[in-house]
């Protein structure tokens, strides 16, 4: 099996660093072309993709992602499923912050979570820990290839999962939004 998974393209959030999380945010004009991107390199690289299960978070950035993508490689755009267990981690009560903004609102619990970010949630929101099991959950469901799009959070944990890196680094991992995350044989390569 492999898996081709994407995160959404640059939203206003992105680029001002606000945490989103379940907030639906739109996608701007670098956003879609970040999409068109990974949409043209994956119409490049596959034969037939008309024979790939589709699958995207239900948050709006990622179905547009998942849009774009499909018409890049000639599919429907609106083709394909949704699963919530694709949804960017719940912030809770910090959605819609930046650090720099909770640092100075809440120091002790940006702190706490801080030093512990796999086991500490926002408030009202879910732990790393929490985010991996339900994406695993997800990911031990495929059986198929499958091109799925999805959120910073998500392409984390199934990394540091495949990876076997150490939980305390997985919520710092790098995940560009210009890039495709290919999951084939137990490893982890960027398109």
């Amino acid at each position: 099996m492999i898996l081709y998974l994407i995160r959404h393209g640059q939203t206003d959030w992105n680029a001002i660093k606000r945490l989103q999380g379940q907030t639906d945010t739109e996608m701007t004009a670098k956003g879609r072309e970040q999409a068109r991107r990974n949409g043209r390199v994956l119409a490049e690289l596959l034969d037939d993709p008309a024979r790939f299960e589709f699958v995207s978070s239900p948050l709006k950035r990622a179905r547009m992602t998942m849009e774009i993508i499909r018409g890049e490689l000639g599919l429907g755009a609106s083709d394909f499923q949704l699963d919530d267990r694709l949804k960017e981690i719940d912030y809770g009560a910090w959605a819609g912050f930046s650090w720099e903004e909770l640092r100075l609102k809440e120091p002790v619990a940006v702190n706490k979570r801080f030093a512990d970010p796999w086991h500490q949630a926002a408030p009202d929101g879910e732990s790393y820990c929490a985010l991996s099991a339900r994406a695993l959950a997800w990911f031990e469901e495929r059986t198929a290839d499958t091109i799925a799009t999805a959120h910073g959070g998500i392409l984390r944990v199934l990394r540091g999962a495949i990876e076997g890196i150490d939980p305390a680094k997985i919520p710092f991992l790098e995940v560009p939004q210009h890039k495709i995350m290919v999951i084939k044989d137990g490893t982890v390569s960027w398109l």
